[in-house]
């Protein structure tokens, strides 16, 4: 079958059991669009209305919406996500793990 740009080198993708994985040299994670971001992710978890409530979209030019919700807003809406049967806590280290940050060469 003909391949309109040519010949593909397989070795470019193979990879050698002696060198290192390096998970900064992934796509995705060069360009920043994985993993997505935790305050995008609040679009999935959080209900509309608490989202309505508490946040705000606020767009990005390259990796979509995300929602903030203002520090002085937190207390209550735990509050209410409690009130709800929601168990919540604060994991500022598991966010970061989630955000990407565990591994990315421009965390700090």
């Amino acid at each position: 079958m003909w391949n309109p740009f040519g010949p593909i080198d397989d070795d470019v993708y193979a990879t050698h059991d002696d060198e290192p994985f390096d998970i900064n040299e992934v796509g995705l994670i060069v360009e920043g669009d994985w993993p997505e971001m935790v305050t995008a992710r609040a679009f999935k978890i959080l209900p509309q209305n608490l989202r309505a409530r508490f946040g705000k979209r606020v767009p990005t030019v390259h990796n979509g919406d995300y929602l903030e919700i203002p520090v002085d807003r937190e207390a209550e809406m735990v509050a209410e996500l409690r009130q709800r049967g929601y168990e919540v806590t604060r994991d500022d280290e598991l966010i970061n793990v989630l955000d990407g940050r565990g591994f990315s060469p421009l965390a700090g």
